[in-house]
């Protein structure tokens, strides 16, 4: 393998390998050098896969891109509004509205990026064929300067700029996907979430109405997520005991991936709250744990209304003070429960992937810590299986 770097000053490593008689070189994007060595391996297997097209071969996509005018970016990734169904990557059949139509977290996420995108005049001017890593580099520094060392933010941006590059590559309208310049994230400055102490909860709960309240013990106590929370119905709800699940349990309905939606077992805190609401609507079997219309049959209550009720506890009102504890996120309830979870030090990594509902053991190991203890308890567990 040759990774070298083309001049004594440049940022990133390059690669330069021979190929059929061809040398090619490419920049592989970064300083380091296993990953300088991945990127070489990588693009020698996609050039061995590429067709070899003979000597008179002509590139078909090269003739339409020529033949049809390619789209300036603010025009093919409009987002479509009320009376509007947006560019080309949203209005076609096979574009973007299609494709996450049954996903509809992921089709506002995607369409908020956008208009995200589009107001970065340089990238919303250039056509399709113009934008390359260099035009959207210039957009992560200006993304930069807005959410000063927020990774994540940026790289929400990208991955929705990739589904819409990704739909003009398949229409023909470019040649190739533009590599994306991928934050990594620096776990010293950014926020990864906000551990809610005890005397913070107190502060809250006094100051938060029943049902937000109510909608707050749920997600601390079960690992739910605020979705499948709001719209959590009584058939999902089962107080009777199965199994090792001797406090009942709780099916939450989360579709985020294949091991969000999960069987949750409850606490003694989540059952007090689930008896008081269902004794107080009048011992239902069906209709939602939190409704908008207050006899739980028609619709539940948005995630959303919570969400502003929460926003507003921070703000000063005629009655009461803002709160006078730090502002987080509902979804910290999340981060809270798998905290607390993984401090008892009777979880393993996955045991709380289960539970929190994971995909794999990444997250896990965020919160589940090697040390010496836990090394000595798992010795000790082994010796106790062979003396008995």
């Amino acid at each position: 393998m040759s990774v070298f770097r083309r001049q004594p000053d440049d940022e990133f490593l390059s690669v330069r390998f021979q190929l059929e008689g061809k040398q090619i070189r490419r920049n592989a994007g970064t300083n380091n050098q296993r990953e300088a060595e991945q990127f070489e391996k990588k693009l020698r297997r996609e050039l061995m896969r590429a067709p070899r097209p003979s000597p008179h071969y002509k590139n078909p996509q090269r003739e339409i891109n020529d033949a049809i005018e390619i789209p300036l970016f603010r025009d093919f990734a409009r987002v479509p509004a009320r009376n509007d169904v947006g560019g080309r990557v949203w209005s076609d059949p096979t574009g973007l509205t299609a494709k996450y139509a049954k996903q509809p977290v992921s089709y506002t996420n995607h369409c908020a990026r956008a208009r995200m995108l589009v107001q970065f005049e340089p990238l919303a001017n250039a056509r399709l064929d113009e934008i390359d890593k260099h035009l959207i580099e210039q957009y992560t520094e200006h993304r930069s300067t807005v959410h000063a060392n927020c990774a994540v933010t940026i790289n929400k941006d990208l991955t929705a700029l990739k589904a819409i590059l990704e739909r003009a590559e398949t229409w023909r309208l470019i040649r190739s996907m533009p590599s994306m310049p991928w934050q990594k994230r620096n776990p010293n400055t950014e926020r990864v979430g906000h551990e809610i102490t005890p005397e913070e909860e107190a502060i809250y709960l006094a100051a938060a109405d029943e049902d937000l309240a109510d909608y707050f013990r749920l997600m601390l106590y079960s690992s739910a997520e605020p979705g499948a929370t709001a719209k959590l119905a009584w058939t999902d709800v089962h107080f009777e005991p199965t199994g090792a699940f001797v406090a009942g349990w709780v099916f939450n309905r989360c579709t985020k991936n294949r091991r969000r939606m999960r069987e949750l077992p409850m606490s003694q805190e989540m059952r007090g709250v689930l008896t008081k609401r269902w004794l107080q609507q009048g011992c239902p079997k069906t209709g939602w744990v939190f409704p908008a219309d207050r006899n739980g049959r028609s619709h539940h209550t948005p995630r959303e209304s919570f969400a502003t009720a929460h926003k507003r506890l921070w703000y000063k009102s005629a009655t009461k003070g803002p709160l006078q504890i730090p502002k987080f996120r509902l979804y910290d309830t999340r981060h809270t429960f798998a905290s607390r979870l993984a401090a008892t030090g009777k979880v393993d990594a996955f045991q709380l992937m289960d539970v929190m509902g994971w995909s794999s053991l990444a997250m896990a190991e965020v919160y589940i810590k090697s040390n010496r203890a836990g090394k000595a308890r798992a010795i000790a567990a082994l010796d106790a299986i062979r003396q008995s």
